[in-house]
């Protein structure tokens, strides 16, 4: 029921936007498929917030990883494994490229 009430909010909020019947359905799929698409990555991380990434470090072999998923290294080695990193920053990233996209829709 939660879900339901959820969908039927996302709506009121896409026609009271300008949205046409259709291009709320489009809305609603777009950004539930973000947000489900997201959460679904996050929590099938091997880790968590709060966890030690050096410990997961020491137990990587750098040279196979560099030569099995060498694009992959880079974004961990330049990204993941910088100071102050969190996966959930990029949500916010996404989901206003989505709106945005939608709302040059109407």
């Amino acid at each position: 029921m939660a879900t339901l009430h959820q969908h039927d909010a996302m709506i009121d909020c896409c026609r009271a936007a300008g949205f046409t019947v259709v291009g709320a359905a489009h809305a609603l799929s777009l950004i539930d498929s973000y947000v489900y698409g997201f959460v679904l990555q996050e929590v099938s991380l091997p880790f968590g917030p709060g966890d030690d990434m050096g410990e997961m470090v020491d137990e990587i072999n750098p040279a196979e990883m560099l030569a099995a998923f060498p694009h992959l290294a880079e974004l961990t080695t330049e990204l993941v494994l910088q100071p102050g990193y969190q996966c959930g920053d990029a949500f916010a990233f996404g989901i206003e490229l989505v709106v945005d996209g939608l709302l040059a829709s109407i």
